[in-house]
């Protein structure tokens, strides 16, 4: 089987459709010109796809260095798909513990401010914000450092939120105070 049939100008001016590079490499081109280079490969008898990014961002030679890399692995027996999401999982674990050590996670910044509204508000009141912030978003993001939380993530939960039902009732307002309470986060 012929493998590194494609060239750099041809990955530049590919029409659309998928264009094989030969052992399991390909460069697929989206209907918009967005091009992206993947990899199909089989372990345990399953068929796998790997994705190694867009083009131009990473080349064809990096694309055959990255084929090269999960050719190996499979040699060894690795399964590089699942290889690749423990590396993602020990990234984020590493990006939680040092949040967690500067103190910028979202739950030690919510504490914080849970701390400075002590003069501001009732103490019906903080624990009522900390308590929802406890229940409604600590469990998604609260080991997370602050600066790696998205908006669209925040919408979603406190989207999740609105949609639950407290007495027969929607939750928005809670929903609307949490959006809130997190707005207020901004100022530490």
């Amino acid at each position: 089987m012929a493998i590194n049939k494609l060239t750099a100008k041809f990955c530049e001016i590919a029409p659309k459709g998928t264009h094989f590079d030969g052992e399991g490499l390909y460069l697929l081109v989206r209907p918009d010109g967005k091009r992206y280079w993947h990899m199909a490969c089989y372990f345990g008898g399953k068929k796998k796809l790997l994705s190694f990014g867009s083009f131009p961002k990473i080349s064809l030679d990096k694309a055959r260095k990255a084929r090269k890399n999960a050719q190996e692995l499979l040699d060894q027996g690795i399964d590089p798909v699942q290889q690749k999401k423990e590396l993602k999982n020990a990234h984020i674990k590493e990006q939680e513990e040092k949040a967690k050590i500067e103190g910028n996670t979202f739950e030690q910044i919510t504490k914080r401010l849970y701390a400075a509204k002590a003069e501001k508000v009732t103490d019906e009141y903080r624990n009522k914000m900390l308590r929802q912030m406890e229940l409604h978003l600590f469990p998604h993001i609260g080991k997370k450092h602050i600066n790696d939380i998205k908006g669209k993530e925040l919408l979603t939960i406190l989207r999740q939120v609105a949609e639950k039902t407290n007495h027969g009732r929607p939750m928005t307002y809670m929903a609307s105070k949490l959006c809130q309470w997190t707005t207020d986060l901004s100022t530490f």
